[in-house]
């Protein structure tokens, strides 16, 4: 089965895609469990959550200046990152430069990565997902979380 998954050097291409710059996701022959696992340990944060507003603003850094959309989401669950009540996450504005189609009022799976901003964005080329298709993933997670868990407990001994 091919599903999308990352690299990190192509990652940072494509959270950083200008609008002249056409989107390219790397495939991966990779199980699901593993998709999780290699995006868990490069995401900056993971978490559930449902988008609260939208908003496309011109953004201008070290690699130019283009419209991004900005999502806030009210946070459901946290996986891995800061455990804040509400996360700020960039995309891009459409699927040629990356962009991830959320929708106001929609649950989503949220990978997402800092950009040389500080800033959390995530892209199409992510395992960032609407939650109710994210059933493995979440599953994958929970396994995750218990093995960190009992990781950090025998480091404490």
């Amino acid at each position: 089965m091919r599903i999308r998954a990352l690299v990190p050097v192509l990652l940072f291409g494509a959270l950083n895609a200008s609008p002249s710059q056409a989107c390219t996701c790397v495939e991966l022959n990779l199980s699901v469990r593993d998709q999780v696992v290699l995006e868990f340990g490069q995401a900056s944060a993971v978490f559930e959550g449902k988008v609260e507003s939208i908003e496309t603003r011109f953004i201008q850094d070290a690699l130019g200046s283009f419209d991004r959309r900005v999502v806030t989401l009210r946070v459901l669950r946290v996986y891995e990152g800061p455990k804040e009540k509400v996360m700020v996450v960039r995309t891009g504005t459409r699927d040629a430069d990356c962009g991830f189609n959320f929708k106001r009022g929609g649950k989503y799976l949220v990978y997402a990565y800092q950009e040389s901003s500080g800033q959390l964005a995530t892209s199409i080329c992510s395992r960032t997902r609407r939650l109710w298709r994210a059933g493995a993933d979440g599953r994958y997670l929970n396994e995750i979380a218990r093995e960190e868990s009992q990781k950090e407990k025998a480091r404490q001994r």
